[in-house]
């Protein structure tokens, strides 16, 4: 897909999973032996794009050196100093690594079962508009794919504590069919994660 065209992936992992009670991030992917993270990592490796970045908090950035999580060295972590303002800003310090001219999937890690027909499908339209937002039955879900100049707006704001889905309203939006109900995950607590992986994945 990527390998002839300049898109990369900014990965979102700076919250506080609160409600989960431990980091979305290192969550066991099934039965896959692998993490949420290092399964989401995988799909955007294998699928070629030009940088991979993941934002992260100071404690998850400590955790992952402790617990030795396989991160390529092709992908770069970078801890958002800031995680209370939200993640407007996480989207932002990460894209502040990404090369100008790329166009970004951005990806949150509560939702690990990103695929790379999805990729290829969001790919497929990225000239349609600056924002391209697969839908699943009527409703938008994740990864999102942002246009260069989208991405440049972004970087250049000065607004603090904005919502990402608020700020993209501005820009021109098109919305993908797709027959992945995978892409409306979001998985916040035990019980949405139980849900999810019940029957292995």
């Amino acid at each position: 897909m990527c390998a002839f065209a300049r898109i990369s992936c900014v990965i979102l992992s700076a919250g506080s999973s609160g409600r989960m009670g431990r980091h979305k991030a290192l969550l066991p992917f099934g039965d896959h032996n692998v993490t949420f993270l290092e399964r989401i990592v995988n799909v955007y490796m294998e699928a070629n794009v030009n940088q991979i970045v993941v934002v992260v908090n100071q404690e998850l950035f400590n955790l992952m050196k402790s617990e030795k999580l396989y991160i390529p060295e092709k992908v770069s972590v970078i801890v958002n100093r800031h995680p209370e303002t939200g993640r407007f800003h996480s989207l932002k310090t990460g894209l502040e690594c990404i090369a100008e001219g790329d166009s970004v999937f951005f990806q949150n890690v509560d939702n690990p079962f990103v695929s790379e027909d999805v990729l290829n499908l969001l790919f497929e339209s990225r000239d349609l508009a600056g924002v391209i937002l697969p839908v699943f039955s009527g409703r938008s879900g994740h990864p999102v794919l942002l246009s260069p100049e989208v991405c440049k707006s972004i970087r250049s704001t000065k607004v603090q504590g904005e919502r990402i889905d608020l700020f993209l309203q501005q820009f021109a939006l098109c919305k993908v069919e797709t027959n992945d109900a995978r892409i409306l995950v979001n998985i916040n607590t035990e019980y949405d994660y139980y849900m999810n992986f019940r029957e292995g994945t």
